[in-house]
């Protein structure tokens, strides 16, 4: 009797605990409804193309979305590419905890699978916020929010 009141206690006591939590919208780690309307716009419109996919990528980009699921929190991402008609490119990118530039090696990648034919822009070497898979005229993005993983949003400048 005395196990099942102290059991029948803990249980109650997580359970309002659990009333008190509240969940805090961190802008920076969740996908915003504007991003995900210009997701939504851009897969509607997407290249679906090779040739024109690698056509298009290349130019200036600028990051103008980011969120991530299970990430650690941060306050501001930054993060451009250039992209070379040469096959070849620079990345800046920065957070509150990391920094890095640097040049690599691009290639648009083709993956069927179960039929359907994805293409993937890929670098060397690879990086999350670099390796992107739905292209259209004015962004280019990868979406692994769902996932657990990272949104990065491109705008063409």
């Amino acid at each position: 009797m005395r196990l099942s009141f102290f059991l029948f206690f803990c249980l109650m006591l997580m359970l309002w605990s659990c009333e008190d939590e509240t969940v805090t919208d961190n802008s920076f780690n969740q996908i915003s409804e504007a991003e995900q309307q210009l997701l939504d716009d851009c897969s509607a419109a997407s290249i679906v193309d090779s040739l024109a996919i690698a056509q298009n990528v290349i130019g200036e980009w600028e990051m103008v979305g980011y969120a991530c699921n299970f990430c650690a929190p941060v306050s501001a991402v930054f993060a451009s590419l250039t992209i070379e008609s040469d096959s070849t490119g620079f990345t800046s990118y920065q957070d509150d905890s990391f920094s890095e530039s640097l040049s690599f090696t691009w290639n648009i990648e083709r993956e069927i699978l179960q039929g359907d034919t994805s293409y993937y822009l890929i670098t060397e070497p690879a990086r999350a916020y670099t390796t992107l898979f739905t292209f259209c005229e004015s962004y280019m993005y990868r979406n692994g929010f769902i996932n657990d993983g990272g949104m990065f949003l491109f705008e063409k400048q």
